[in-house]
């Protein structure tokens, strides 16, 4: 497997975006099985998911996925991590997803593509499906959720308050605190804060290390994040969503972010209400918030390649 990287312009007009690539070997490089294209969750970077990378790339798709605003290298700095600026934050980050699909088809042209989203990355992707979504061939969605519109709503009032009284770069543990503070109630005898996100010791012992990934939200990224959230919720905008596209959902059942699994099948739920037709659930057992970097990972990374491996047959068909 080859790595490329490379800087595009954000959607914001004033921050360089930070691109990976992951290429198939050369048999199936200059016609790839695929392109998967990652969208990386909250307070973390493309980067993390190489070892997912590996394993599609290893069934001949090409892997792509950026940095989002305030995220890993596209920023102009560290102090600027969590930090997306502006009332279009949101938007940027899905239009910035869109900026790097158009790169990859126009270089790739007329081959399946998908978008996957984990965490954050999938409610970007969500977005991403309510606007760009005839573009894409299927979405994978790991580490959903649903958080209801009025949670989000009452989030973004307190983060715009914040911004008011202390400005939209203000860092607050109340926030953060009330994001994530209940998450690891059903660890049993947690090492960290963070204990949720995996229960592969290895992994956290890295991400609890990693700078890029353990800086709390400012004001403004937060405001962002509830933004999405609540566009997302909306039945018009969940309209919007080509009905003939296939969507994978999995997480595991001891996600939090997923409420244990409850709030992926409500999302499932609702979008096959809206008459999304192939919709694939899949709750793993004993797996936390990243599924894709488990202890059992490997049979997840099958579930996703053997997916993308169906749907990328019917699409050439």
């Amino acid at each position: 497997m080859d790595k490329k990287e490379f800087f595009f312009p954000s959607s914001d007009g004033d921050n360089r975006i930070h691109a990976i690539i992951w290429l198939p070997d050369r048999e199936n490089y200059a016609r790839p099985k695929g392109i998967v294209q990652i969208a990386h969750g909250m307070a973390e970077y493309a980067g993390r998911y190489e070892e997912l990378a590996a394993s599609l790339t290893a069934r001949g798709f090409l892997v792509a996925g950026n940095d989002h605003l305030g995220h890993g290298r596209s920023v102009k700095s560290t102090g600027d991590w969590g930090h997306i600026a502006g009332a279009a934050g949101s938007a940027c980050m899905v239009n910035d997803l869109h900026r790097l699909t158009r790169i990859l088809k126009k270089r790739f042209p007329n081959c399946p593509y998908f978008l996957l989203g984990h965490s954050m990355g999938s409610f970007l992707a969500r977005r991403y499906l309510m606007t760009y979504g005839r573009e894409l061939n299927g979405a994978v969605l790991l580490g959903t959720g649903d958080h209801g519109a009025g949670a989000a709503l009452a989030g973004l009032l307190l983060a715009e308050l914040m911004k008011l009284c202390r400005g939209e770069r203000f860092r607050s543990d109340l926030l953060r605190k009330l994001m994530f503070g209940s998450y690891n109630r059903r660890v049993r005898n947690p090492k960290s804060a963070n204990d949720w996100v995996c229960s592969d010791p290895e992994i956290m012992k890295a991400y609890n290390s990693d700078p890029a990934c353990t800086f709390v939200f400012t004001a403004g990224g937060v405001a962002a994040l509830m933004k999405t959230l609540l566009f997302i919720g909306k039945r018009a905008n969940i309209g919007h969503i080509p009905k003939n596209v296939p969507i994978l959902m999995a997480s595991g059942r001891e996600d939090p972010v997923g409420n244990y699994g409850k709030a992926v099948e409500k999302v499932s739920r609702i979008y096959r209400r809206a008459g999304i037709r192939d919709i694939t659930v899949k709750l793993f057992d004993h797996c936390r918030h990243e599924l894709h970097n488990e202890v059992g990972r490997k049979a997840v990374h099958a579930l996703i390649g053997d997916w993308l491996e169906e749907k990328a047959q019917i699409r050439q068909q």
